[in-house]
């Protein structure tokens, strides 16, 4: 069976969302303008190159744990 698929704009507004951030915190969390949340959310835009990767690596970490963006960002970018 196929797995299901969810869209940018509903993966980023979940994720947001279950994290209880405002689209401006969330841009300041991935490093991006709350513009590009907002242009995702609404569909304008598809997510590409490293964020794309560090929204999976998010959804992953708040999925399996209670973790707060700030403690997934904390653990993504540290490179040992």
């Amino acid at each position: 069976m196929a797995e299901k698929k969810y869209s940018t704009q509903s993966r980023v507004k979940r994720l947001r969302n279950a994290l209880g951030l405002s689209q401006r915190e969330f841009a300041k969390e991935l490093r991006v303008s709350a513009s590009a949340v907002a242009h995702w959310e609404s569909g304008e835009r598809e997510i590409s190159g490293p964020v794309s990767k560090l929204l999976e690596l998010y959804e992953i970490r708040v999925q399996s744990s209670a973790l707060s963006l700030s403690q997934a960002l904390k653990g993504a970018t540290h490179v040992g």
